[in-house]
């Protein structure tokens, strides 16, 4: 697996199922990131982390000796049980008190000072740590979380006194260089991690009944993990939806995830459009943010699905999909997989209205040769153009589309089923898919983004 540690503008980024801490915001301060190898380990296995610091504005004075500092015992670790972990080398070995501030005559008078160094522009560090047991104290299995905290001054020129100090209490920021938290779990002795690849594609479709259809995989998309034994998590099920998709936005923006990664690009170890995590055996969601337009705030869509019963030892394949219908508009998609040999079945979400009328496009792959009937029914006050549509699948892709019109408006998810014939043998499997309405139609129909009657109106 082929890891990246990206430090230009303090941009720390994941890729290939690293973890990663984004350095803080504040200005013209060293900008500080953490990553570890992995998310999860076997007990007593080596933990490596990479601290980075990077300076990506002008000229930052500091106090002197910051460069110098033995970063990797400025973390602040977490355990299963929320207890903080410092670094036992501190407590053994405390760092030295500063010595007392030196006297310089400034205007006559006699001022305390204190020195200073100076960190250039595009200065950066990386602090390999080859193994955090080395430095800390960390026994317990469970999940932990971990940060660098490392206490910073900054002083504005117009406080030097040359050569190489400054007027003691003078500094115009002082706090601590954050990154964000890592998280990482360590196992049960003797429990084996599982495996998670994730695959993210998108489909384009054309226009018409039966479609011509084509698949990328999609690089540079952010994925993250959630334990659905999670409390944050698991509040936004709910008895209707479950962890559908009308929870993802707010697992996505408020839960801490388990892992975080970022799909490979070309040229790397793992193919084009992927992801790999290792992690502890338990039951996952996993949440991919598709931007379309990286020039607009607001339009990402987010594409979810569930990784129930990942066993210790275990290798989980799972995907995330997007569908480009020929109207432009992008949606998410779930899917299912027959087998017998394989068949995918690839299917909207939900469709997002904004007009009277919505394509509805629905994508096959398989290995071997399937033949598929599909059928759509729609709400009370929707009509399709076609009740049902076939076709034969043969190790190939095919697509069916039905064009669905609102004619009355009962806003609920269109029912779907799909005949499976293969080998002599039928199947059918049964699905809905949702339906949201556009900020611009829900104000106009008086109802929210779900279709239900807004009690603002």
């Amino acid at each position: 697996m082929k890891k990246k540690l990206f430090t230009v503008l303090g941009v720390f980024m994941l890729v290939s199922g690293m973890t990663v801490g984004f350095g803080t915001a504040q200005p013209n301060i060293p900008k500080v990131g953490l990553v570890l190898d992995k998310d999860t380990y076997a007990y007593g296995e080596k933990i490596r982390m990479v601290l980075t610091l990077g300076n990506a504005g002008d000229e930052i004075i500091t106090t002197k000796g910051f460069k110098a500092r033995p970063f990797h015992l400025f973390l602040t670790i977490t355990d299963p049980d929320g207890l903080v972990i410092n670094s036992y080398l501190l407590k053994d070995t405390p760092l030295p008190d500063p010595p007392p501030p030196s006297v310089k005559e400034i205007s006559g008078k006699l001022e305390q000072v204190e020195p200073i160094e100076r960190i250039p522009a595009a200065w950066a560090l990386e602090n390999i740590i080859p193994n955090a047991h080395d430095y800390y104290k960390l026994t317990k299995p469970g999940k932990y979380s971990v940060k660098a905290q490392i206490p910073h001054r900054r002083f504005p020129e117009s406080a030097i006194i040359p050569p190489d100090y400054a007027k003691l209490g003078s500094q115009d920021w002082q706090a601590a260089l954050e990154s964000i938290p890592a998280f990482f779990t360590i196992l049960p002795q003797g429990t084996a991690s599982g495996n998670l690849n994730v695959r993210v594609e998108k489909h384009t479709v054309g226009s018409g009944n039966k479609p011509g259809s084509t698949k990328e995989p999609i690089s540079g998309m952010p994925v993250k993990v959630f334990d659905m034994s999670d409390g944050c998590v698991s509040s936004f099920g709910s008895q209707q939806y479950g962890f559908s998709w009308h929870n993802y936005d707010s697992i996505w923006s408020t839960c801490a995830p388990v892992v975080f990664g970022i799909t490979a690009g070309d040229n790397e170890a793992v193919p084009k459009g992927t992801v790999r995590f290792s992690l502890a055996p338990g039951d996952y969601i996993l949440i991919g943010q598709y931007d379309p337009d990286t020039n607009i705030t607001g339009d990402e869509i987010l594409m979810g699905v569930s990784a129930g019963g990942l066993d210790p030892g275990e290798t989980m394949n799972k995907y995330l999909q997007l569908i480009v219908k020929a109207d432009g508009k992008k949606v998410p998609a779930k899917y299912t997989v027959i087998t017998g040999s394989e068949l995918m079945i690839i299917e909207p979400e939900y469709i997002e209205w904004d007009g009277t009328q919505e394509l509805y496009p629905f994508v096959f792959q398989s290995i071997g040769d399937w033949g598929v009937t599909t059928s759509v029914a729609p709400p009370e006050g929707f009509v399709a153009d076609r009740s049902s549509l076939s076709t034969e699948v043969i190790s190939e892709i095919r697509a069916l589309q039905f064009i669905i019109t609102d004619i009355g408006s009962k806003w609920e998810h269109t029912k779907v089923e799909h005949k499976i014939k293969h080998k002599g043998k039928s199947q059918t499997i049964k699905s809905n898919i949702g339906i949201k309405l556009s900020e611009k139609l829900s104000k106009q129909k008086g109802i929210d983004t779900f279709g239900e009657e807004d009690d603002k109106k």
